[in-house]
C-alpha cells in the first residue's frame, strides 16, 4: 500500500515536471527554438570543426568561424536562387491573375448551371462576405502584427543563432566535462556511448535530410519542367524544404503546384499528372532514398512522429514540427543506453517485434 501510494506520488510529480516543461518551453518559445536550432547546429558542425584543427592545426576560434561561413554561404546561396525564382514569379503574376479572374469566372458559371444559384444572387454572397469592414480591417491588422513578428523574429534569429552556435563550439569540452562532473561514476560508461552516439546519429540524420531534400529538390523540379510548369525551380525547392515536415509539408509540397496548375494550365491532365507524379516521388523518397541515405538509426514508428509533430506545432509552430523529429530521435538514443529506458525506446521506435524479445 505503502509502495503504491510512493509511486502514485512519484508519477503526479513527473506529470506536474512535464506540465511546468511545456509551459516554459511554450512561452519562451523564440529563445528555446534559437536554442535548440543551434544545438543541432552545432552536432551537424563539430565533426568538420574537429577536421580543420586537426589537418590544419588552425585554433579552434578560427574553424568554427570557417565552418559557420561555409554554412552562412550555402543558405545566402539558395536564399539568391529563391530570390531570382520570385522576381520571375512576380513577373507572371498578372497572367497568373488574368487566368485565376477567368477560372472564377468559369466556376460561377457552373455554379449557376448546377446549383441554379444565379450570377447576382452570387455577387450578393460574396458581397457579404467582403463588405464587413470592421472584420475586414481587425484580419488585415492581425496579419500586418503576425506578418511583423515573424520577420523580426527571423531577424533576432538570425543573428543569435550563429553566437550560440559559436560558443557551443567553443565550449564543449567545458559542457562535456560538466556533464561527467553531475553524473554518478557508475552510470559515465553510458554517458560517453550516449554522447558518442549521439554524435553519430544526429549528424548523420542531419547530413541525410539535406541530402534529401537536394534530391528531392532535384525530382520535383524536373517533374515541374516535364509539365512546363512556369517557375518550377521555385516551387520545386519549395516542396523540399516542406518535406522537412512530414504528411503535412510532403502534402502541402504537391497540392500547392496542382493548384497552380489548375489555374494556369487549360487541361485538368496537368495538376493530376503534377500530383501523380509528386506522389511517386514521395513513396520513392520514403521506401528508398531516405533508407539508404539516413539509414534505420533514428527509425521512429509513425504513431510516435505524428504525436511528436501535435506536440511540436502546439509548443513552437512550425518551427517546432521541423524540430520535433531530431529532438525524438535524441530522446530515443539517450532511452537506449537506460536501461529503465529500454522499454520506452522499444515502444517508440521502428525495430521489429522480436528485439523486445532481446
Amino acid at each position: 500500500m505503502i509502495t503504491s501510494h510512493i509511486n502514485l506520488q512519484r508519477a503526479a510529480l513527473v506529470l506536474i515536471v512535464l506540465l511546468a516543461s511545456g509551459y516554459l518551453l511554450h512561452i519562451a518559445a523564440s529563445f528555446f527554438i534559437d536554442l535548440a536550432t543551434s544545438f543541432l547546429l552545432a552536432l551537424l558542425l563539430n565533426p568538420l570543426v574537429g577536421w580543420l584543427q586537426k589537418k590544419t592545426r588552425m585554433p579552434a576560434m578560427l574553424a568554427i568561424f570557417l565552418a559557420l561561413l561555409l554554412v552562412g554561404g550555402i543558405l545566402l546561396s539558395l536564399l539568391f536562387v529563391i530570390a531570382l525564382q520570385l522576381k520571375d514569379f512576380s513577373t507572371n503574376w498578372q497572367e497568373v491573375s488574368a487566368r485565376f479572374t477567368s477560372w472564377i469566372a468559369h466556376l460561377r458559371d457552373y455554379i449557376e448551371a448546377r446549383w441554379g444559384i444565379g450570377q447576382a444572387e452570387q455577387e450578393r454572397y460574396l458581397q457579404v462576405l467582403v463588405n464587413n469592414p470592421e472584420k475586414n480591417l481587425s484580419i488585415l491588422n492581425r496579419l500586418a502584427s503576425s506578418g511583423g513578428q515573424f520577420f523580426g523574429g527571423l531577424l533576432a534569429s538570425l543573428s543569435l543563432i550563429p553566437i550560440y552556435t559559436f560558443f557551443m563550439l567553443y565550449y564543449k569540452e567545458r559542457l562535456r566535462r560538466f556533464l561527467f562532473t553531475v553524473t554518478a561514476p557508475a552510470f559515465r560508461g553510458n554517458l560517453k556511448r550516449i554522447l558518442r552516439k549521439l554524435q553519430h546519429v544526429i549528424f548523420r540524420y542531419i547530413l541525410g535530410m539535406l541530402l534529401v531534400f537536394l534530391v528531392v529538390t532535384a525530382l520535383d523540379t524536373g517533374v515541374l519542367l516535364v509539365f512546363s510548369m512556369e517557375n518550377a525551380l521555385l516551387l520545386g525547392v519549395l516542396a523540399g524544404l516542406l518535406n522537412f515536415i512530414p504528411y503535412i509539408g510532403t502534402a502541402l509540397g504537391g497540392l500547392i503546384p496542382m493548384i497552380i496548375a489548375l489555374i494556369t494550365k487549360d487541361s485538368l491532365w496537368y495538376p493530376l499528372g503534377i500530383g501523380l507524379c509528386f506522389w511517386g516521388v514521395q513513396l520513392l523518397e520514403n521506401n528508398v532514398i531516405t533508407p539508404l541515405v539516413v539509414g534505420d538509426q533514428v527509425s521512429l514508428n509513425a504513431f510516435t512522429i505524428i504525436l511528436v509533430l501535435v506536440i511540436g506545432g502546439m509548443l513552437w509552430g512550425a518551427a517546432g514540427m521541423v524540430l520535433a523529429i531530431p529532438y525524438a530521435a535524441i530522446v530515443k538514443c539517450i532511452l537506449e543506453e537506460m536501461p529503465s529506458g529500454r522499454p520506452v525506446a522499444l515502444l517508440i521506435g521502428d525495430e521489429p517485434l522480436s528485439a523486445f524479445d532481446k
